[in-house]
């Protein structure tokens, strides 16, 4: 991993994984976006020629070597998947066969996704989960002392890291530069009003994720067209 902060920090973000909490509580929307071209550029360049998707899953494990696995993790679809900074001899999960709770021994650098998630109707929000968790691998890795449980300060913190995850997320599944692209493919050759379905479909994400990243980029003029669609789900 190493290896990779220091070409993701080659020209295109003052980036450090080493930075203090303070620091990373400080990277901007706008830094995050380059990040993610910057990390897309190193991983799958072809995706940043055209609009396609990113193939995140090869990217976890294949490029950065990272496990994935799943397991429940709740018996309902309640928590989506986590990233392992360190090992965890027994990390709490729901044993469907005994219908309990049991443990697994998760190692560390192992993004767990919810077994849920498999299902095809889950697979965009599959993805995002697995960008998401990368997404804290890269940004977080130094700061997890800093978001433990009880204290209103560290709940602070803790959404501050996954706004922040959900954005790099976001860049690295919807690139910012590849986003205007299909924009204009789309009016070039028809404009497609439900832009959200557009988009999500460029880059097989869900209809959610490609709203928000609408309203995050602010490339609408026209608001109607990024009105949520009944059907906002993952």
């Amino acid at each position: 991993m190493e290896k990779v902060f220091e070409k993701l920090e080659g020209g295109q973000l003052a980036y450090n994984p080493h930075h203090s909490i303070d620091t990373v509580l400080s990277y901007t929307p706008k830094s995050l976006d380059r990040l993610g071209e910057a990390f897309v550029t190193l991983f799958k360049p072809y995706a940043m020629i055209k609009p396609v998707p990113v193939d995140i899953r090869r990217i976890c494990i294949e490029d950065l070597h990272l496990k994935l696995e799943s397991y429940y993790l709740a018996h309902t679809l309640l928590y989506f998947g986590l990233f392992a900074f360190e090992d965890y001899p027994q990390m709490p999960v729901y044993i469907p066969e005994k219908n309990k709770a049991g443990f697994v021994s998760v190692q560390a650098d192992t993004v767990v996704v919810d077994t849920h998630l498999l299902a095809h109707r889950y697979s965009n929000l599959y993805r995002f989960t697995i960008a998401h968790e990368v997404a804290h691998s890269l940004l977080h890795r130094h700061v997890t002392e800093y978001v433990s449980p009880g204290t209103e300060a560290a709940d602070i913190v803790r959404n501050r890291l996954e706004g922040q995850a959900n954005r790099l997320a976001a860049a690295i599944l919807m690139p910012k530069t590849m986003v205007m692209l299909a924009l204009q493919r789309n009016r070039r050759y028809g404009a497609n009003r439900d832009l959200v379905g557009y988009i999500a479909g460029t880059f097989q994400v869900s209809r959610q994720a490609a709203y928000y990243r609408l309203l995050s980029l602010k490339v609408a003029k026209n608001s109607l067209w990024l009105d949520p669609p009944m059907e906002l789900v993952y």
